[in-house]
Order: structure tokens, then C-alpha cells, then sequence
């Protein structure tokens, strides 16, 4: 969970999750939808459905034995394993999170840009654990990096290393380690669509992979910068800022193809969404259905979502 995810926000899910699931089997005994619903809101969704495959795959065949037969696990890489490894069982194998590797750049005066830096990090590290413990230290260079030696206004003044540390000995402490270049997110503007046929929403079913793989969402529709009308809202992601035009609309009793189903209103809060559509749900109610679109976007919507031309209710007869 505190993967790209800060402490705060995860203590409430964490102790929400540890409640319905306090062992691995209760995990790896229930159904995707209920385990994704308890990590609605979150986000990076691919991160729950890989825990879940993961605690079944545990269940069936047992605790990986070392850290190589770890990484097989879905969503372990070498990170993951060198934290969960040194932590949990012990292995001493150092696990260098964004914290410990800013500590050791600027401890070092080097920037561990590349695989064969880190490695031999690791091996400079190994003895320490092996002498301290690797449990406590691996946990003792995490907290350090994040409250001593901080991305910004690290607290060198009382740092018990400081004298050993060549970036402040240097008065360079700003430039190790050296900063990513951010990427310029990519702009998307779409139509999110809210289909009523009577006391049913229209909803795509959960994807297996992908952004939002693993939960429902509203249907989305291509805009062209003529149908882009009325309010919008941005979401935003890592990678993807995300412009949303609600679009309401009544039809008739069409039958979806198979990616979408309708879910009677009563039951939406039994479905895990995301946090973009768990937005919506709160303004959907305010919002005014349409009594006619673009002939482009009725032709869209009736391809890619309906088996057979779907016809919009004016709003006054129904």
C-alpha cells in the first residue's frame, strides 16, 4: 500500500483491510470484486490485484524460501523482495527505498543512477546487516532518510553522521542525489458517460489489466472539441491528466455488449469504483440528461457500447 502512496493517506485503508482480511487466507479466499473494494480509492490497482494473486499462490504452494523464488511472486521485483526478504524473514538483503538512496548519495557523494551502482550499494550494506540485524536496520535507514535526512531541508545540524557524510563535508548536500526529470503529463479530454434505463446505471465491467483494471467504471466516449460542453472535471494521474465531460442520458431497455452491464442503483455502493467515477456518483444526481447528442457521438455510443442503435428518452416522458 505505501507503494507511491504516503503514510497517511494509507493508515486508514491499512486498518480497514487488515480488519476484513487479518490472515492470508481470508485474502486469498475471497472474490477479486470484495478484495478490490476494500482497496477502492487508493489507486495503482494493479498493486491489489497482484497481493491477492500473490496470497493465493502462497496459500497453494507455501512462503517463498529466498529472495530469487520471491521475485516470481506477481508484482515482487527486486526492491519488493529485498524489503519484504530483510524485514519479515530476516534475509540479508538490503532493500534501497527513495529514502536510503538519497542517504547513501549523499553520505557518499555519489549518485546511484544506474543497476551496477545500486548493486554494489547493496554490497557495501550486506555486512551491516548481517552484523546489526536486518530487520531493524533496513527499517532504521527507511525512517532515517525520511525524517533526518529529508528530500528538502534535511536536519543536518543534528545528523549523528554528518561528520562522515562527504556531501555536507563538500557543502553539497543539494546536488546529490541528482534530480529525475519530470515528465510532462499527457492531456486527455473525454466524455464520461451516465446511461439511466430506468432505476439501472450502464457500467463496464472490471478490466483485467490497465489503468483501472479490477474495478468498475462510467463508460467513456471520444470527444471531438465540438461535443466537449458544460462543466468538465480534471483527474489527474501519474502519467495522464484526464478532463471529464459528464455526459447524462436516458434510453431504452438497449442491451449492452458484453464489457458493460446494468447495475441497479441500489446496489453501486457494493461495487468497488474508482476514484474519478466514486466523484461522479456525488454529482451525477445534480447534473440535467440530455435530450439529444451529435450524430458522431450517438453513432460512437451506439457502436461501441450498445448491440443495437440505443435511443435517447426525452426527458419529460420518462
Amino acid at each position: 500500500m505505501l507503494q507511491q502512496t504516503q503514510v497517511n493517506t494509507v493508515i486508514p485503508y491499512f486498518e480497514r483491510w487488515m480488519k476484513r482480511f487479518p490472515n492470508l487466507k481470508k485474502l486469498a479466499n475471497a472474490s477479486p470484486e470484495t478484495v478490490m473494494k476494500y482497496w477502492e480509492g487508493l489507486g495503482y490497482y494493479r498493486r491489489c490485484r497482484n497481493l491477492h494473486k500473490t496470497s493465493q499462490w502462497i496459500q497453494q504452494h507455501g512462503w517463498p524460501k529466498d529472495r530469487s523464488q520471491m521475485q516470481f511472486l506477481p508484482g515482487i521485483g527486486s526492491y519488493t523482495s529485498a524489503a519484504i526478504g530483510s524485514i519479515a524473514f530476516q534475509w540479508s538483503s538490503p532493500a534501497l527505498d527513495g529514502n536510503v538512496i538519497r542517504f547513501l548519495s549523499r553520505l557518499h557523494a555519489t549518485n546511484l543512477t544506474n543497476a551496477k551502482q545500486k548493486l554494489a550499494m547493496e554490497a557495501w550494506l550486506q555486512p551491516a546487516l548481517q552484523s546489526l540485524g536486518p530487520s531493524r536496520l533496513t527499517q532504521a535507514l527507511m525512517e532515517f532518510g525520511s525524517l533526518v535526512c529529508k528530500k528538502s531541508k534535511p536536519h543536518c545540524g543534528s545528523c549523528p553522521l554528518k561528520m562522515h557524510c562527504q556531501a555536507f563535508r563538500l557543502g553539497q548536500i543539494d546536488l546529490f542525489p541528482q534530480p529525475k526529470k519530470k515528465s510532462v503529463p499527457k492531456v486527455a479530454h473525454r466524455g464520461l458517460l451516465i446511461v439511466y434505463s430506468g432505476d439501472r446505471l450502464l457500467l463496464q465491467k472490471p478490466r483485467a489489466v490497465g489503468l483501472l483494471g479490477g474495478v468498475y467504471c462510467f463508460p467513456t466516449a471520444s470527444l471531438s472539441p465540438k461535443d466537449r460542453t458544460g462543466v468538465s472535471y480534471a483527474h489527474r494521474y501519474s502519467h495522464l491528466i484526464e478532463h471529464v465531460y459528464p455526459i447524462v442520458i436516458r434510453v431504452n431497455n438497449t442491451a449492452p455488449s458484453s464489457p458493460y452491464r446494468w447495475v441497479n442503483l441500489k446496489k453501486l455502493s457494493q461495487l468497488p469504483l474508482g476514484n474519478r467515477d466514486k466523484l461522479m456518483l456525488k454529482h451525477m444526481h445534480h447534473l440535467k440528461p440530455k435530450e439529444e447528442l451529435s450524430r458522431s457521438l450517438q453513432s460512437q455510443i451506439s457502436k461501441d457500447i450498445f448491440k443495437h442503435p440505443m435511443v435517447i428518452i426525452p426527458v419529460q416522458k420518462e
